[in-house]
């Protein structure tokens, strides 16, 4: 035993130290990694943030150049001339160019009374000129009035969205950016705009080829953190869809939104992963033409969302890939560590051979003994050891901090002093019952129980002991944490989990869980179920007059109104966007048209304050109830409760239907 412990004296700090060494170089290995790839994800990132910039440069570059050209130069500046001669020719040049260039999916030239007078679209790959008879009057479009009223050095660059042909989203989705300039001649008249349509999928497309390659996945956001290029193609141009509204880069990552919306460039290392970022605003960007200088147009306060006119270039790199490069090491690593600590071993064993016959064996035990306190002493956790009587021996200071007692005033105290009851009056038969028959419900075996502190309060706790009989005694040693923190951390992650974050109510999750399992329940027991879908009459109006904040606010005080109005045994949902749906446990159709009918007139009596106004909604109500209504499963019976808020909305709106189905 003398060898063994010289040799453990020997052993243990330079095997400490070897371990320690090596990773000291995979650590410096594995941040050499990170930082290269930091500095490659920037320099990816910068490259696209130039070609961008390029992009937008090309696009005004054309411009000039489609408006310098001697047709069109001789038909403003000479009224007199053949001007069909010159339309045609310029017809000709945009056509021309169109095909050319390939990514334009729209080159016109529109007079001074918003009449296309030169249109060129491109279908298919093939540019075509649009004849005269089917040309258009866009006098009252957005660009051409914003166009039309710049200054002669301005040029008017439109928000990155989806093209919309008569109302509706063009599919399938071609991402648009428009930019035009308006047509003054020498004499300072003006004659109207000229405008091409950027394929914006090109631009995207290119983009992805120059992070090929990345490590990450390369994204581009808008100011609003809308997907443009994301992660799922899914997720892409929620701005331009009612239902992808809440499919943001910051419900994913909200933390990392807070820092990459307030910084222009950078990266930052999170749980998630490594992000790299920068900022394209071509707003504060010149261009330089034979003419003279041209910048671009900034909205006025009260005009178009200044927000459209900058974007986010992101390349997100996994947590999953981070972790997988940084531990290419950890093999040779490993091996090495167990060769020196082998060799390291042997020498040590040699050694100590030759010394232990000098060293008196008691103070080598004591040696021991001092170095085995400190260790306990310095331990993060509590550490407690009492004896087969329930008796306190040792009290670490970790074990004094959590508890409240110093050593002096629990050593010797019986242990069932840190239990509640009725662990405290049964402690001395629990251990009494290991002793005798071996059989254990806490001993070697890792739990979390409820402990006392000093000042009487009680607090979870993560316990092991473990147990050694040393034939005369036995010693039973508990390793304990507070764990507090982790569990009110748990249990907020449970609330959010089923929570919508806006208005507080059950989210959608939790609603199809709860519903199928009510469902469930009425069809077994042959009980009543009342399911209710309601909808916010003519919401988006609210949120065109008076903005998504206003909105929000009238979401959140119907969710009020709802929970107020609801019974404690109903389960209260936002389904999505302006729908809400409520469980009604145990409550036939009769009783579920006079709630709904309740709900129905105290949101139309609901007065909502929004800035100095006082807004007023009503709502249209879908109501179906088991076992009135024969439903065959509980998407059946929402399905039933849907068709009948359709109901009430083509019947009028601001009323309740119930379902007859």
């Amino acid at each position: 035993m003398a060898v063994v412990r010289r040799t453990a004296l020997l052993f243990f700090p330079v095997a400490i130290l070897i371990f320690s060494t090596l990773y000291a170089f995979y650590d410096s290995d594995r941040a050499s990694l990170i930082e290269s790839l930091i500095d490659k994800e920037r320099v990816i990132v910068h490259q696209q943030k130039k070609h961008f910039t390029r992009v937008f440069n090309n696009i005004v570059s054309d411009l000039l150049v489609l408006t310098g050209h001697a047709d069109f130069t001789e038909m403003l500046n000479d009224p007199d001339e053949d001007i069909e001669r010159h339309i045609h020719n310029i017809s000709q040049e945009f056509l021309s160019f169109v095909d050319h260039k390939g990514v334009y999916d729209q080159l016109r030239y529109i007079n001074m009374q918003g009449q296309e007078i030169v249109r060129i679209d491109l279908n298919d790959k093939n540019p075509r000129i649009i004849p005269e008879e089917k040309l258009q009057n866009k006098s009252g479009r957005y660009y051409f009035k914003r166009t039309v009223a710049l200054e002669k050095n301005q040029v008017y660059i439109s928000p990155f969205d989806l093209n919309v042909e008569n109302g509706s989203i063009e599919r399938p989705l071609k991402p648009m950016l428009r930019v035009a300039i308006p047509i003054i001649d020498k004499f300072n008249v003006r004659h109207g705009i000229v405008i091409l349509n950027y394929l914006g999928r090109a631009l995207l497309h290119e983009l992805k080829d120059i992070a090929a390659s990345s490590a990450g996945h390369p994204l581009v956001l808008n100011a609003d953190g809308y997907w443009l290029q994301g992660l799922h193609q899914s997720d892409e141009w929620g701005f331009m869809f009612p239902d992808k509204k809440e499919r943001t880069f910051q419900s994913r990552f909200p933390d990392e939104w807070d820092h990459i919306s307030s910084q222009s460039s950078g990266h930052l290392i999170t749980e998630h992963g490594l992000f790299t970022y920068t900022t394209i605003n071509p707003l504060f960007r010149g261009w330089r033409s034979s003419s003279g200088n041209y910048r671009a147009y900034l909205p006025e306060a009260g005009d178009i969302n200044i927000s459209n006119y900058s974007w986010k270039v992101v390349s997100f790199v996994a947590a999953e890939k981070l972790l997988a490069d940084s531990e290419r090491l950890n093999t040779p690593m490993l091996i090495l560590s167990i060769i020196l600590t082998f060799v390291w071993g042997m020498y040590a064993l040699i050694a100590s051979v030759a010394k232990v016959q000098k060293k008196h064996a008691q103070r080598a035990l004591q040696e021991k003994d001092r170095r085995i306190h400190e260790i306990v002493d310095s331990a993060f956790d509590g550490i407690i050891t009492i004896n087969e009587k329930g008796i306190i021996d040792s009290f670490n200071p970790a074990a004094s901090t959590i508890f409240g007692y110093t050593p002096e005033e629990i050593i010797g105290k019986k242990i069932n002093t840190l239990t509640p009851s009725p662990h405290r009056e049964m402690h001395d038969s629990y251990i009494n019952h290991y002793i005798e028959t071996g059989e254990a419900h806490i001993i070697d075996s890792p739990r979390e129980v409820e402990a006392v502190r000093k000042d009487g309060s009680t607090f979870p706790m993560s316990l092991c002991v473990g147990a050694r009989d040393y034939g005369d005694h036995w010693m039973f040693t508990g390793i304990v944490r507070d764990i507090t923190e982790r569990k009110e951390m748990e249990a907020e992650l449970q609330r959010m989990a089923v929570t919508d974050a806006l208005t507080g109510l059950y989210n959608r999750g939790f609603l199809n869980t709860n519903l199928e399992n009510e469902y469930r329940r009425a069809t077994r027991y042959h009980l009543p179920l009342s399911l209710i879908i309601l909808d916010i009459d003519h919401f988006k109006n609210v949120n065109d007059s008076y903005g998504h904040p206003a909105g929000d606010k009238v979401l959140i005080h119907i969710a009020r109104e709802l929970n107020k109005q609801a019974r404690d045994s109903d389960v209260v949902a936002r389904y999505g966007g302006e729908e809400f749906v409520l469980i009604l446990p145990q409550t036939d159709g009769d009783h579920g048209l006079i709630l709904a009918e309740r709900l129905r007139s105290s949101i139309e009596e609901l007065e909502i304050p929004v800035d100095e106004l006082e807004l007023k909604v009503t709502i249209s109500i879908g109501l179906v109830s088991t076992p009135a209504t024969k439903t065959e499963s509980a998407d059946h019976f929402l399905t039933i409760a849907d068709r009948a808020l359709y109901q009430a909305k083509e019947s009028g709106r601001n009323r309740v239907v119930l379902s007859t189905e």
